[in-house]
């Protein structure tokens, strides 16, 4: 096709082995519907009323072969290659074939806009759709200028690796993202309302993610380098979880559940009840806080980072070691683990303290309990280095030696130990009934 064909308000069909037009070979009409035995290559600008659908095996449009219908159909056995736009305006954009690929100045428009194809869908230009777009592939990468905005986007390549260059925003509508492994770029951001992702293998993200619901995460290991922000998060990693930049889930709860857990100073984590479930050791470098409780459940436990919440409790099997300032608020402190140890960094406040140790407690920063709260400790023995103990009471149970020989203020002191104790304290002593469980006098 070398010179425009018009339809005027009447259907255009052509049928033929191939079916070429060039820049001056331009269609126009209501519905055209193109059939060709082998491929489709249109050069000429294509601009219907109605419909426009292609059959055959390869499909490439290019150059000045811009596309425009209410409606786009392009049912394919071979390659797609867009280089020109497809719009379908108002209707639906369906495209199929043996890949998808489109260049920079191969945008996509329409309303709901569906790719399905069982090799490799690779987006550079922009997609815009007002309703919901799918691809349905063996793997899928945007980058670029392939930027996806839409009303919903839902990316499935069943067994096959998703690589976000580009932004995908699915607005008011959800993301859902399913693939082998899941990575985005600084480029590749997400944002939509509830967003999820599900991979058979590795998520790692590069780009910002903002969700105006729930933001979850499914895979064998997770990391981020951008910041996450969502009214809810939760993690299910079956290998490590490695926080590498801020996660914000907002009003709602942030929960984390990996082989281990570790954050960088970066990777500073807020919520309301912030839950981390690790079968290994947890190491937080990153601030911590929560308008809720703060949870933990693992083997060895490090923070270097400020934990502030409204409650915590550190439920580990393992070592404890606290370098970064605990605060329980109202909710007080309870740390559990074979030994527990804290530095001069690693204070603790809290309405009320409560250490439990299998093994030896090292005490090197400074407790808390509000001045008048409550202060326990179980351990197989205590040795105070430096800081100062403050409360209403602190009761010692155990057997060991415990020594606290620092300038403590405590009110109320009772001890269920077996071995020596030296205590010392700043102001008037009573020994008298403390301690979880409570126990009256020294023995």
């Amino acid at each position: 096709i070398d010179g425009a064909l018009n339809a005027g308000t009447d259907n255009l069909a052509i049928n033929g082995n191939t079916i070429v037009s060039n820049a001056a070979g331009t269609l126009a009409g209501h519905n055209a519907t193109l059939t060709a035995v082998a491929n489709v290559n249109i050069g000429g600008a294509a601009t219907l009323t109605g419909l426009f659908s292609s059959t055959g095996t390869t499909f490439d449009n290019s150059g000045t072969g811009a596309i425009s219908a209410v409606g786009v159909t392009l049912n394919h056995s071979g390659a797609i290659n867009l280089n020109a736009g497809l719009s379908g305006t108002t209707g639906a954009t369906q495209i199929s074939g043996s890949s998808i690929t489109s260049g920079a100045g191969g945008a996509i428009g329409g309303a709901a806009i569906t790719l399905t194809t069982g090799g490799a869908v690779n987006l550079a230009g922009a997609v815009t759709g007002s309703g919901l777009f799918t691809s349905t592939a063996g793997s899928f990468t945007n980058s670029g200028a392939g930027a996806i905005h839409a009303v919903g986007v839902t990316i499935d390549p069943p067994a096959g690796p998703v690589q976000i260059g580009a932004a995908v925003n699915g607005t008011t509508g959800n993301v859902a993202i399913d693939g082998s492994t899941i990575t985005s770029t600084t480029s590749g951001t997400m944002s939509g309302a509830a967003i999820t992702l599900t991979a058979t293998g590795g998520v790692t993200l590069g780009g910002a993610v903002t969700g105006s619901g729930l933001f979850t995460v499914t895979g064998t290991t997770f990391g981020n380098t951008a910041a996450i922000s969502a009214s809810g998060v939760t993690l299910t990693s079956t290998g490590a979880v490695n926080f590498g930049a801020a996660v914000n889930a907002g009003a709602g709860a942030l929960t984390a559940h990996g082989t281990t857990i570790s954050s960088a100073a970066a990777g500073t984590l807020r919520g309301a009840a912030i839950t981390l479930d690790a079968s290994g050791a947890i190491s937080l470098a990153g601030a911590v806080t929560g308008s809720g409780l703060f949870d933990t459940t693992g083997t060895n436990f490090l923070n270097t980072g400020t934990i502030n919440a409204a409650g915590i409790t550190l439920g580990q099997s393992g070592a404890v070691t606290i370098d970064g300032a605990l605060i329980g608020n109202a909710g007080g402190v309870a740390v559990i683990g074979s030994s527990i140890t804290n530095n001069a960094a690693g204070t603790i406040n809290g309405a009320a303290i409560v250490l439990a140790a299998s093994g030896l407690t090292t005490l090197g920063g400074s407790f808390n309990a509000n001045n008048v709260g409550p202060i326990s400790i179980t351990s197989a023995g205590v040795t105070q280095t430096a800081g100062t103990l403050t409360g209403g009471s602190l009761g010692l149970h155990g057997t060991g030696t415990f020594t606290l020989n620092e300038s403590n203020a405590i009110g109320t002191l009772s001890a269920n130990i077996t071995g020596p104790l030296t205590f010392r304290n700043a102001g008037a002593l009573l020994v008298g009934r403390a301690g979880s469980p409570p126990f009256n006098g020294i023995s």
